[in-house]
């Protein structure tokens, strides 16, 4: 902006010089060049032909006039004055036409030059500059406007390129969970045919029962409450499993404290321990949630299992993708009636973060 101030000031500088020139010109031959026209004309008028004639014509006629007296000078004086005198008006009259045509016509030929001279020097240059100001603005104007332009048209297709590449991500991201859904459904029928492999041969039926029946083997082994009672909660809630029966599973956990124990590091339980814990659990939540209490021990519990998890254990990498959507799924399907139970909503939670 300094710069261009800076400019203007020059310019109008310029300007203001020339147009000053451009008065002192004018002045000059109004005070010099036209006096001295004038009396150039005067002189040449009044020493010119007009009035040689004049005098010519007043002293003949004198002379004639005063034939028999032609010795007295007073006479041809006095004729020649008044003859003099009757023609001097058309003299001057004449002189006068002439001085004033030929002062127009020198002082219009001068001004024409100096106004000549001063629209070329003043006028034609501060029109180039305007114009050349102006389309240089239009100029400007319409290159910023076809760069802006462009540069929307370059956001427009980055933006498109963006979307689709996000679209092509996103079907392949769907195509990569479909195929490992399938090998996590896979997963989890090789984990039940595992799990039914370690269990001897006719399992115990679901009961009600306490958990002193469900503990007593009547074989001598040691129970699922000696485990507790030593402290071998691996083995305790492994010989749980191994029933086949989600009411010992459930009466296992209310034998312990599921959170003290699963808050404990290391944690005394393993990962594929825990992992069936989380599918068995899970299963038949359509029972119980009618019921609060029941439901919010079980979802407690299953908040408890999953925070003890770990996903990149190489021990339950196979299963845990198709285990933990098999425990979405259950969530789900009771969600209508469990959604106002805070335990339920930290469960779906945790869930949903494990499973992404």
């Amino acid at each position: 902006m300094s710069q261009i101030r800076s400019e203007n000031e020059k310019r109008s500088h310029s300007e203001n010089k020339r147009m000053k020139k451009l008065l002192t010109a004018i002045s000059t031959t109004l005070n010099e060049d036209v006096p001295d026209a004038i009396d150039e004309v005067v002189k040449s008028s009044l020493g010119g032909d007009a009035m040689t004639a004049a005098i010519n014509a007043a002293v003949t006629s004198a002379m004639r006039s005063q034939g028999a007296a032609k010795d007295s000078a007073d006479a041809i004086a006095s004729h020649v004055q008044s003859s003099l005198q009757a023609s001097l008006p058309a003299i001057f009259q004449s002189i006068a036409g002439g001085v004033s045509a030929q002062v127009v016509a020198s002082l219009d030929a001068r001004m024409q030059a100096m106004m000549q001279h001063g629209f070329q020097q003043a006028l034609v240059p501060a029109f180039e500059r305007g114009v050349n100001s102006m389309l240089m603005q239009f100029d400007a104007y319409f290159k910023g406007a076809v760069e802006q332009r462009l540069r929307a048209e370059a956001a427009a297709r980055s933006d498109t390129e963006r979307l689709v590449n996000e679209a092509r991500a996103l079907r392949a991201s769907m195509e990569a969970s479909a195929k490992a859904a399938e090998t996590a459904c896979m997963g989890v029928q090789n984990a039940c045919a595992e799990l039914r492999g370690m269990v001897s041969s006719g399992g115990i039926a679901r009961t009600d029962r306490a958990p002193s029946e469900v503990s007593d083997t009547g074989h001598g082994e040691l129970t699922i409450e000696d485990h507790i009672a030593e402290g071998n909660m691996e083995q305790a809630f492994f010989q749980a499993l191994t029933k086949q029966d989600l009411g010992v599973v459930v009466d296992t956990c209310r034998m312990v404290d599921m959170r003290a124990i699963l808050s404990m590091r290391p944690c005394p339980i393993s990962q594929p321990i825990l992992l069936s814990l989380l599918q068995q659990l899970s299963s038949e939540l359509g029972d119980i949630e009618a019921n609060p209490a029941l439901r919010s021990e079980r979802f407690i519990w299953l908040t408890c299992i999953c925070t003890a998890l770990n996903k990149n254990d190489p021990a339950i990498g196979d299963h845990i993708g198709g285990i933990l959507m098999f425990a979405k799924e259950q969530l789900d399907a009771v969600s209508a009636t469990c959604q106002q139970d805070n335990s339920y909503v930290t469960l779906s939670f945790i869930v949903n973060q494990l499973v992404m």
